[in-house]
């Protein structure tokens, strides 16, 4: 009972960090490369699908579908940790010591494995288990050990990964993990020894922001108009908890009672219709596009393709985001996107 009382505070202070979710940029066609470069003995390519449907099993509210991407995750993050993808072993750590696995002394190997290959995370979740008794003897001298090994390597993680012009998936991925615990111990979430600093708590939320987290973005947005846009941004993406946090916001604001009824019927019941129709009493806005991103995300074709039009009319124009919505589009049942989509291939 102790283990499992442990596992979920673990899990409450750790789990918003392990949501560092880019997923938004991936597309069908990326992920069997993905799977393509993982069949031919690339074991980035085989980390990089795990952590696809890692994030894709963090989106999804419990369900079969939700351990369905989590066993995948778990199947290529094994081939690649035995393989020397050390970040897979951190990723399989907390994966193992998660309900209703708790195989608590797996899940140490793992984390061993990552930690002695300077993988901040894997040193993160041995100076948890030696503090809390989970899976080990608690140890004060081995917690601080494993904590002063995980708090200097997750600030070089972090400051590496924003030295780089261009982040690949798992890097972003990745990256804002790190960046996260480190702010996490500054803001003193987990009562762990750093000196409270909230200004450089913000700097490294702000990193793991920039690198594509969401969820890291809600601990540096404060002004109103942010946060509604924020968690529209957020519930576009599939994030249930932001739905219901910009319905709040909405009723604070009271906006037209067709609009709002539009909106609701969009984010709460899953309303293609009520989408289109939120997206068109915001027209010119950016609320339009959050709303077509959310119609895309429950499936209308024509929601994809219209995001993926107004993407190339930017200036400059985002190909690399026109070209997922499109692809999402095509994979929807659009003939007007395939073609489209072919254009990116030439």
């Amino acid at each position: 009972m102790k283990h499992i009382f442990y596992a979920l505070l673990f899990f409450y202070v750790s789990g918003t960090v392990l949501q560092a979710s880019v997923r938004s940029y991936v597309t069908e066609s990326e992920l069997e490369q993905f799977k393509a470069a993982c069949e031919e003995g690339d074991m980035g390519g085989c980390y990089r699908t795990g952590l696809f449907y890692w994030e894709e099993s963090r989106m999804l509210e419990a369900s079969v579908l939700q351990k369905k991407s989590e066993e995948l995750a778990k199947s290529f993050f094994e081939l690649s940790c035995e393989s020397g993808e050390y970040h897979a072993c951190a990723r399989l750590a907390f994966l193992e010591s998660m309900p209703p696995r708790k195989q608590y002394k797996k899940a140490i190997r793992y984390a061993n494995e990552a930690c002695m290959h300077h993988i901040g995370s894997g040193c993160h979740f041995l100076a948890f288990a030696y503090r809390k008794g989970m899976g080990v003897k608690a140890s004060t001298k081995k917690w601080k050990y494993y904590f002063s090994k995980a708090f200097k390597q997750l600030k070089k993680e972090c400051k590496n990964i924003n030295e780089e012009k261009k982040y690949s998936y798992d890097i972003a991925v990745d990256g804002a993990v790190s960046c996260g615990f480190v702010a996490s111990y500054f803001e003193g979430i987990g009562n762990w020894p750093v000196k409270k600093d909230s200004v450089t708590a913000q700097h490294y939320y702000r990193k793991a922001c920039d690198l594509g987290s969401y969820r890291m973005c809600q601990k540096v947005v404060t002004d109103l108009h942010d946060q509604e846009e924020m968690f529209l941004k957020g519930c576009a993406e599939g994030d249930a908890e932001a739905c219901d946090r910009y319905v709040k916001i909405l009723d604070q604001n009271a906006p037209p009672e067709d609009t709002a009824k539009a909106v609701k019927s969009c984010l709460q019941k899953d309303d293609v219709l009520g989408c289109v129709t939120a997206a068109s009493a915001y027209l010119g806005t950016p609320k339009e596009i959050l709303f077509m991103k959310r119609a895309c995300k429950l499936k209308n074709a024509d929601s994809c393709t219209y995001v993926g039009i107004s993407y190339l009319h930017e200036n400059p124009p985002k190909r690399q985001k026109a070209r997922y919505y499109y692809d999402l589009g095509c994979r929807y049942g659009d003939s007007f996107a395939c073609k489209q989509l072919k254009k990116f291939k030439k």
